[in-house]
């Protein structure tokens, strides 16, 4: 008898209500193979640690890792399998598996992304020291109203701002915008040290 401890990872998407295989026709990636346990938890730490969580239409995708436990016969036929360790990146940021579920429970076509987001009205576009700046107007998202706006090179188009703790500053115009950015009276980000806040952040990207 021998016994291999293999880790492997699959990109999942978690739709609100299960787990489905993105690339079902394509073999997992290896990570590890070998006659040491703690070497393949490790390697699936890592390799889970390395999977960022990203939003998508019908819910968030990631690389989720395995540890499996082989056990071969005197001629290397497979006499069992177990998995001994799963590691979810989604786990790190449990927040979004109940946005999903909420999501889910309220949208029968699957678009949870969309149910969550809210939708979108541009409000308009101006230009401001050589840089388009585009307004928007969020209504029914998962997290309130709130105006966001992008700053780039052509209208609606550039960087994504959304409002620190998608605060409702109640900015309607792009006068009030440029009123308000000049007098420090509100903080829009674009880039985030908390995951689940680049999460978010992806997920208004896809949708603004």
């Amino acid at each position: 008898m021998e016994t291999l401890f293999v880790t492997e990872s699959r990109e999942l998407l978690f739709t609100g209500t299960e787990d489905i295989d993105v690339r079902p026709l394509h073999s997992p990636v290896l990570h590890y193979e070998g006659d040491s346990r703690e070497v393949a938890l490790r390697a699936a730490h890592e390799a889970a640690a390395a999977s960022k969580v990203e939003a998508c239409q019908r819910g968030f995708a990631r690389w989720v890792a395995t540890v499996s436990e082989i056990t071969l016969d005197g001629e290397e036929f497979t006499e069992s399998e177990e998995t001994v360790n799963t590691v979810d990146p989604l786990d790190r940021v449990p927040e979004l598996r109940t946005l999903a579920r909420e999501a889910a429970a309220r949208r029968a076509d699957g678009k949870i992304i969309r149910d969550i987001a809210g939708a979108t009205e541009p409000v308009g576009s101006a230009r401001c020291g050589g840089d388009v700046y585009s307004l928007y107007r969020v209504e029914g998202s998962a997290f309130g109203d709130f105006t966001c706006y992008r700053v780039g090179r052509a209208p609606y188009n550039g960087t994504l701002y959304l409002p620190a703790g998608f605060h409702d500053y109640g900015i309607a115009t792009l006068r009030g915008l440029f009123a308000a950015l000049e007098g420090g009276q509100c903080e829009f980000l674009c880039e985030y040290q908390d995951e689940i806040d680049g999460v978010y952040h992806g997920l208004f990207e896809k949708r603004i």
